[in-house]
Parts: C-alpha cells; sequence; structure tokens
C-alpha cells in the first residue's frame, strides 16, 4: 500500500532458450542440463575444449592464461606450476582422443616450458632435479611433471626425457622416510629451508607418478617407493578413517589403480572402495530446490563447484576401473551412475555459445569450465580436471563397443 492507493504485483515465470538457427536448446539458469549424460554428450564437450579452449590458451612462451575472468576481459597474474603441469597432461590425453594435431603442438610448447622450471638440486650427496617456481620446490611439483612427460612418452615413443622423469623421481624417493612417508612437500630451492607445508594430495600425485614411469622404465625401485607410500597412507595416515572423515583423494584412487596392476595387494583395491564409498555417500541424488545442484557434492562447499565435483569423477572413474576388471560388478554400476550423475553437473559449468552470449574473448572461453555455477572466473586447472574426467568416462561408456570389436577380430 502507498498511502490510501493499492498497488497490484504480479509474479510470473519464464522460460528460456537458445538457438543457433539449427538447433534449440532449453535453458536454466542461462546452461543446459543434461539428466541422461550418454557418450555423444561427453564427445561434444570433449571437441568443445579441443577446438577452441586448448588452441587458445597456450602463450607464445609456453606459459598459460592460467586465470581469466571473462566477464571483465581480464587475466590474473598469479601462476601456478603443478596446475601448468596438470594441464600439460589432461593437453596429452585430449590428443590422444582426438589426434588433433595442433593440440599437440600447443601441450608442446607448453611442455617446454614446464622444463625450463626444472633446476638440479643436491641431497643426500646425490644430484637429482626438482621443479622449481618462486624459489620453491614442491612434492606435487615433482609428481605432476613426471605425469606430463610420462604421458607424452607413452603417446610418442620418445624416450628424451627419460633421464629428466628418473631424476625428478630420484628426489621423491630421498624425501621418503622408512615408513614411507614423504617428509618434504615444499622446500626453498636456495637456502634447503622446509616448510611446514603438508598437501593431503601430494603423495597420491607421487605413487601414480613412480607406477607410470616403472611403466616405462621397468624399474622396481619406483614400485618399492610407491609401495611403502600406500602402505603409509592406508595403515598409518589413514588407518582410524572411515567413510564420513576419510579425504575424497583422487590422485590417490589413480595411483592405487595402477598399482594393484602391478602388484596385486587387496589393501589397495579395498581402500579404493572405501574412498569411493565415502565419494558417493556425499553426492546429491535428490534436490528439488536447486535442480542444478544434483550430480555435485556435499562437500568441501555448498554451492557445488565443478573442479571439486570434476576430481571426485575422475577418482571414481579409476575405482570403476578397478571394481569392473577385478569382478566387483555391483559397486562398477553405482560407482558407473554416481560418475554419470557427476559429469551431468560439471557440463553445466561448461562455456559454449549458450552461456558466453556476453563475453568479449569468446574463443578462450568456449569449451573452457567456470569455477561454479554462480563463480564465472576460468582458470587452467579447472578445464584440466573435467577434461580429464571426461575421457575416462567417454573410456568407459564406450567400453562394451570396444570390447564387443575386440572379441569379434
Amino acid at each position: 500500500m502507498k498511502g490510501d492507493k493499492e498497488i497490484k504485483a504480479y509474479k510470473f515465470q519464464t522460460q528460456s532458450f537458445y538457438t543457433d538457427g539449427k538447433k534449440v536448446k532449453e535453458l536454466y539458469r542461462g546452461h543446459p542440463m543434461y539428466k541422461d549424460v550418454t557418450s555423444e554428450d561427453v564427445q561434444e564437450a570433449i571437441e568443445w575444449t579441443n577446438n577452441y579452449y586448448f588452441k587458445e590458451v597456450v602463450n607464445q612462451n609456453g606459459s598459460f592464461t592460467y586465470s581469466y575472468l571473462p566477464q571483465e576481459n581480464q587475466q590474473e597474474k598469479r601462476y601456478n606450476i603443478l596446475r601448468h603441469a596438470g594441464t600439460v597432461y589432461s593437453m596429452y590425453e585430449t590428443y590422444e582422443h582426438t589426434k588433433d594435431e595442433q593440440v599437440y603442438q600447443e601441450a608442446l610448447r607448453a611442455l617446454d616450458y614446464l622444463l625450463e622450471q626444472v633446476r638440479n638440486h643436491k641431497i643426500n650427496e646425490e644430484t637429482v632435479k626438482v621443479v622449481v617456481e618462486k624459489n620453491a620446490m614442491k612434492l606435487g611439483g615433482n609428481a605432476l611433471a613426471i605425469i606430463a612427460l610420462a604421458k607424452y612418452t607413452t603417446l610418442t615413443k620418445d624416450t628424451q626425457y627419460l633421464s629428466i622423469m628418473q631424476d625428478l623421481a630420484a628426489w621423491i624417493s630421498e624425501v621418503q622416510n622408512e615408513e614411507g612417508r614423504f617428509t618434504i612437500h615444499k622446500q626453498k630451492y636456495r637456502s634447503g629451508e622446509v616448510s611446514d607445508f603438508v598437501s593431503h594430495f601430494y603423495p597420491g600425485e607421487s605413487i601414480l607418478a613412480l607406477v607410470r614411469l616403472y611403466q616405462i622404465d621397468k624399474n622396481e625401485k619406483w614400485l618399492d617407493v610407491a609401495e611403502k607410500a600406500a602402505h603409509y597412507l592406508i595403515n598409518i595416515r589413514d588407518k582410524n578413517e572411515n567413510e564420513d572423515t576419510i579425504a575424497h583423494d583422487h590422485w590417490l584412487l589413480y595411483g592405487l589403480n595402477e598399482l594393484y596392476r602391478e602388484r596385486s595387494k587387496e589393501l589397495y583395491k579395498n581402500h579404493s572402495f572405501l574412498v569411493a564409498e565415502a565419494i558417493m555417500k556425499t553426492q546429491f541424488v535428490d534436490h528439488a530446490d536447486e535442480p542444478d545442484w544434483l550430480g555435485g557434492y556435499a562437500v568441501p562447499r555448498t554451492p557445488p563447484e565443478s573442479t571439486p565435483v570434476a576430481c571426485r569423477s575422475e577418482g571414481l572413474c579409476a575405482v570403476y576401473k578397478l571394481a569392473k576388471d577385478y569382478h566387483q560388478d555391483e559397486l562398477a554400476d553405482r560407482v558407473k551412475e554416481a560418475i554419470r550423475n557427476g559429469i551431468g553437473f560439471q557440463l553445466q559449468m561448461q562455456l559454449r555459445p549458450e552461456s558466453s552470449l556476453y563475453y568479449e574473448n569468446k574463443n578462450l572461453c568456449w569449451g573452457a569450465f567456470q569455477r561454479s555455477l554462480n563463480r564465472f572466473d576460468l582458470r587452467i586447472d579447472y578445464t584440466q580436471h573435467n577434461i580429464s574426467s571426461f575421457i575416462a568416462f567417454y573410456n568407459i561408456l564406450t567400453r562394451k563397443d570396444q570390447e564387443a570389436a575386440a572379441v569379434s577380430e
């Protein structure tokens, strides 16, 4: 009421659609929703990243446009060489999937930039190599560099970087103590001062890196170090954890899946299944108030964000392979459904024409993944983890076709 005058208010609902002149998409809060993800949906998403983002995001010197604010058309100045290495890895995964030569060349320039950050380092009377950024070397930096270089090596059969990988792995080995714990996660390069910083994810990254290196050079030493690390994590660090408390460590799930195939201890498989159950327990499977939260997770924060969901999808893809290959079919089916739901959530965050209408630099947007439904920054690791999970899930969805083709041959 305004004085004695009555004012009528009207409440109404709208629907929004996008068309490119050929197809019409219904939109919800500016993006399409994916209720039953197919291999075609996943393939289309991979192609968007391949055809646009990965061809635009590498700078002339091989660095990435690390963090970009599309609504302001501004780059942020910070950088992280670990995320650089992880993105190189995902670019090689994408090249493996698409065989796009331009993506391969862009990844090669980014790999060269990563190699420029590698330095010699003396530890325990041995000369090893470390990845250095801003006078800091990190356990995860060495691990992710090995993972990227190993992917390059397996794809190309070019072993020119084998000695670098071995020297990077030697530092990882040297900082491991007798119980299997990695005693240094971050250290100043010049002074040698060890930080008290500890990452929950660096050990899992290291296990995966060491197994991947072993798969190339067949040096059992790397498996020994990986096993000691796995036993420490499972039997000591995570000994008293349960489904409600254990960390959702996707890198460890990657590592345990591959370690189990080299040294088949039930400990690795059982721990992977425990982490998978913990992840699935937190997934939104019924959220009528916020339907575009479906497939996301209640942790680490809400509204759910694209990259934490993508990381869980990556980890679950590794668990699915382990469960499926070793006859845990009921678990495999549940894991597959959780991955499908997660991928459906993630797809909403990929920028395409309908969700980037008002952005200026569309080539740097299309195929990239924004942080969340209501936070729009683009960072290289957002796309890294999402695209890695898409490729892994595409391979799962098409696995029956591949197996049928192998049988017919």
